[in-house]
């Protein structure tokens, strides 16, 4: 099990609901202009954590307009605003 806390400290598990803060930048280096729009329209959102890799990054899933992503991103650049135990 890896450990990833959020922006405020709290403990991130596997259905959390999160809100994404930021895009770091070396999340975004090297990708074409349309994944690196797709991801920073995430800024804001609402979405779902669906895991975490081997080092500790979460695992989100989104649609855009060119198709599904997946990205793995730091909980510090995430908010928890609703646990996965909460809503049941």
């Amino acid at each position: 099990m890896n450990i990833s806390r959020d922006a405020d400290g709290h403990l991130l598990e596997h259905g959390d609901t999160v809100i994404v803060l930021r895009i770091p930048e070396w999340l975004q280096r090297g990708l074409p202009d349309e994944d690196r729009l797709a991801m920073n329209d995430q800024v804001g959102r609402e979405l779902v954590v669906a895991g975490f890799d081997g080092h500790g990054h979460v695992e989100l899933e989104f649609l855009a307009e060119n198709g599904n992503h997946t990205i793995y991103i730091d909980g510090g650049s995430l908010r928890r605003i609703l646990s996965a135990k909460a809503r049941g």
